[in-house]
């Protein structure tokens, strides 16, 4: 019975499954949560090959395009060649008739350039892949697909053809597949050739060209219909200024758009709008509560920055947004430098940022710490102060400074005084403390930076956290997001950044591709926090990851292209610049500007001024009643800076600085400046490079530049992306 009991009491069988079992559970969750890293790191890869994959194939649909521009270039020189040889043969025949036997002789030279068969009705596969340089991608045509189409409603005066099912494919590793598929229309162009020939050069779409500057101070209700220039001086609207561009195609700024006190930019009708910065100003007047309102839809192609510097700025944004370089000018470095590192940046009380209308958002950079951005004097930096965020709000600095429990003086910052106190044997900053401290900045931080202040009359050295690379500064920016705004709380970060971020948001729906974290904010004061979806280091053999890849092929390819309509106003050029510093001494002949003061010549309805005033006073443009259209349409050529006071349609012209008065209406205008140039007339065509012959004085009219503006003519159509 004893025995019996004994054994009963005995449980040294069951505590020996127990412990199974604990170890059984422990095992099955730690399967359970390698498993979902597994698949969390399977889905970032996938997500970032995908990302590759639609770059791969969008710039190899773009290299096709731009080699189909070049043929139609060719076809167009040959049509127009061939009715110029035989206009006297058709004198008899009409305008109109004259642009129908170049209509059909264009489709025709350019159907037998892009035909693989005999019939015409198959394009040359081959053809296109030729086109295709950089992009890793390549076609994907079915056999007999590749149909070349004309246009069958009028055969006698035929206004395009077709290249249907142009198909582009990049695989990228052993599953991931992305396919675009398009059709590419090539249109006719419009022509008159009524008077034998027309010119159109490509700077005819343009209202203004100014080599220096746009400037706006205190001038309202601006309107400016067509295409824009500004040179190193950028657009600059002040004291509130407003301003709409509509009806363009480019809008091209060398410089900066700076848009402050409480001043007005608009942009409408989804041109290509190319910048370095992009900014509002900070308020001269801080009490204000007006706003400062930049509202763009375009393709926006930002060089560096687009910064909300000023107080109560708004700022929406709609199309695309690229912000593209992140080494420095899109040429990669070992330097990680704030120079040319694309971030978008929000410093200014009060400020809303909507990307709610973007479906395509690119910030290639991150954002860094501006030692002088309180207006001290600093210095002692070992180098600039990065951050883990591409899309940064102002407030969240105190991130990145050292935590003062790991400074000898225990406290960040630090007096000059107790700086040159501190004993020999003890170090500035020790991670290795044993601190309390839910972040392990070991894992995260190797070393620390030193800025030196100067404000006022004390004299203090911060210490910042100095990063093991840029991934482990995103890595660490999450960390702390996690740690001090957990859950739905409204922790130390938002009250820190609530003063800055009216409103900052990001759609779910939008195509992301960041090197750093990006901050949203919301009207019930709480934050978010967009992880990062491209890793900018390189593995341990120093190869990039795709979509770092990605990112570097974009930025070399959109500085290139930046670079050249910058000072071109072609985004592939075909020849030089005359002057690459300046787009006016590029298309105008400056040494013909030396008559003194105000030369008037007219060409039938319209006017041409003459104007040398270059280092003078402002060329004042009033218009003249005693003039054709009272001196309002026309062309205006001035060395010098021009004051618009009164509407003008057609094309100014400034070596200098345009600035707008209030309420005047640009409008540019290509039929005045083709009607003008087309003249023959020596007097005008005399200014322009290329439009004269110069060793026999005669007009050339051939010029390189002063064909249709071909990018117009080949356009993307039924454009479909097929992901697998």
């Amino acid at each position: 019975m004893r025995d019996n009991n004994y054994i009963a009491q005995d449980n040294r069988g069951s505590t020996l499954i127990l412990v199974v079992t604990c170890i059984a559970f422990i095992a099955i969750l730690g399967s359970l949560i390698l498993s979902s890293t597994v698949r969390n790191l399977k889905s970032t890869d996938f997500d970032q090959k995908e990302t590759r994959n639609f770059y791969e194939t969008e710039t190899a649909l773009d290299e096709i395009k731009a080699g189909l521009e070049e043929v139609t270039g060719e076809a167009l020189e040959e049509a127009y060649t061939f009715v110029m040889e035989n206009y006297l043969a058709n004198a008899y025949k009409t305008g109109e008739e004259k642009e129908a036997i170049f209509a059909r002789k264009f489709v025709d030279i350019l159907s037998d350039k892009l035909k693989a068969t005999e019939d015409g009705t198959m394009y040359d596969i081959s053809l296109l892949e030729e086109f295709i340089i950089e992009s890793k991608a390549s076609l994907d045509i079915e056999p007999r697909n590749n149909i070349l189409t004309k246009d069958q409603v009028d055969p006698l005066n035929p206004r395009y053809i077709i290249l249907e099912n142009v198909q582009v494919r990049y695989r990228d590793g052993k599953y991931i597949r992305t396919i675009i598929s398009s059709d590419i229309r090539i249109n006719t162009p419009s022509v008159s050739l009524a008077l034998g020939k027309t010119y159109s050069p490509i700077f005819a779409t343009y209202g203004l060209i100014a080599d220096k500057q746009i400037l706006l101070d205190s001038a309202e209700d601006v309107m400016v219909s067509g295409d824009a220039y500004a040179g190193s001086g950028g657009i600059s609207i002040n004291n509130s200024s407003q301003i709409t561009f509509h009806n363009s195609s480019n809008i091209i700024i060398r410089g900066n758009i700076e848009v402050g006190d409480r001043s007005i930019l608009n942009i409408k009708d989804n041109p290509s709008l190319w910048a370095k910065n992009i900014e509002t100003l900070k308020s001269k007047d801080l009490k204000t509560s007006n706003p400062t309102i930049i509202d763009i839809r375009a393709k926006t192609y930002v060089a560096d920055d687009l910064t909300l510097n000023g107080k109560n700025s708004e700022v929406t944004m709609e199309g695309k947004y690229y912000g593209y370089n992140y080494q420095g000018d899109g040429v990669p470095s070992e330097e990680i430098s704030s120079r040319g590192s694309s971030a978008i940046i929000i410093n200014g009380l009060n400020s809303s940022l909507d990307l709610s209308g973007i479906d395509q958002l690119v910030i290639a950079g991150r954002a860094y710490l501006d030692p002088r951005s309180a207006g001290n004097v600093a210095g002692g930096n070992d180098s600039d102060i990065y951050t883990g965020e591409a899309l940064a709000i102002k407030g969240n600095q105190y991130a990145y400074l050292v935590p003062e429990e790991y400074i000898w003086a225990g406290t960040n910052p630090v007096s000059l005084e107790d700086y040159y106190s501190r004993p020999s044997e003890v170090l500035e900053v020790d991670y290795n403390k044993d601190i309390d401290n839910s972040i392990d900045f070991k894992d995260y931080v190797d070393g620390y930076s030193k800025i030196f202040y100067k404000a006022a009359s004390r004299d203090l050295i911060y210490y910042y956290l100095k990063f093991k690379s840029e991934e482990m500064a995103n890595r660490y920016l999450e960390k702390y997001y996690e740690t001090y705004n957990y859950d739905d709380a409204i922790g130390i970060v938002d009250n820190r950044i609530k003063q800055y971020g009216k409103n900052i948001s990001i759609p779910n729906t939008v195509n992301v591709l960041s090197r750093g974290n990006l901050f949203t904010y919301n009207d019930v004061e709480k934050s978010g926090l967009i992880i990062n979806n491209v890793n900018p280091d390189p593995d341990f053999e120093d190869n990039k990851n795709p979509a770092l890849q990605a990112l570097e092929d974009l930025s070399i390819d959109l500085t290139k292209r930046y670079n050249n309509i910058s000072r071109t106003l072609r985004e592939k050029p075909s020849k030089e610049p005359h002057n690459k510093d300046s787009l006016f001494d590029t298309i105008i002949d400056t040494d013909k500007l030396s008559i003194e003061g105000v030369r008037v010549l007219v060409q039938d309805e319209y006017v041409l001024y003459i104007v040398n005033n270059q280092g003078a006073s402002e060329f004042v443009l009033n218009g003249d009643e005693k003039l054709p259209g009272g001196g309002k349409q026309g062309i205006v050529i001035a060395s010098g800076s021009v004051r618009v006071n009164d509407n003008f349609t057609g094309l100014i012209l400034s070596g200098h600085t345009i600035r707008l008065r209030g309420g005047v209406r640009i409008t540019a205008s290509k039929d005045v400046v083709n009607k003008i140039l087309s003249s023959s007339n020596p007097e005008i065509n005399d200014y322009f490079r290329q439009l004269v012959d110069k060793s026999t004085g005669n007009d050339k009219g051939s010029g390189d530049d002063f064909k249709v503006n071909i990018p117009d003519l080949v356009v993307i159509e039924n454009w479909e992306k097929k992901k697998y």
